[in-house]
Order: C-alpha cells, then structure tokens, then sequence
C-alpha cells in the first residue's frame, strides 16, 4: 500500500535510510539547489548513464528525468504526522 499525503501532514526525511527504487523523498537538484518531494526512481539511459526519475505524486505533473550527478540530496520519507 502506498502512503497517501493530504495537505498539512508533516513528513519526516532520513538522511540515514537508504534509497530504495520508487522510495518517497525530499531531492535535492544541483546546481540551482532546488527541492522537491517526489517518489524516486533509478533508471539508465541509452548510453548506460544513470539517470534519476522524479515522478511526482499528482498524476497530473510530468516525470523530471535528470542525470544521477544533477541530484545531489536524496532523503526517503520514514514517517508522517497528519492532524487530527
């Protein structure tokens, strides 16, 4: 079951859990040092670069593909508060 995020829930980033394939995270992009909070893919390109896919969790926004280099912050979401 995938977490679900509703306005207003306080979510929790681990710079100490790892990265896992299609991990919820906070990136951070280089070098303009723009954030973000999208679920996380690992993927290759078609010289075998690796590639970072940023697939937000609103359907309705494109994927962001960036080279590994272009992201230099990943912290996976371990927690969320949602209030009551």
């Amino acid at each position: 079951m995938t977490p679900q995020y509703v306005e207003g829930d306080i979510v929790i980033f681990s710079p100490a859990r790892d990265v896992k394939n299609g991990s919820d995270c906070f990136a951070r992009m280089w070098p303009d040092d723009e954030t973000t909070f999208k679920r996380v893919f690992f993927e290759s390109g078609p010289a075998g670069e690796e590639l970072i896919r940023l697939q937000p969790l609103n359907p309705a926004y494109p994927a962001r593909v960036l080279p590994r280099e272009g992201v230099v912050g990943l912290f996976a979401a371990v927690s969320v508060m949602r209030a009551i």
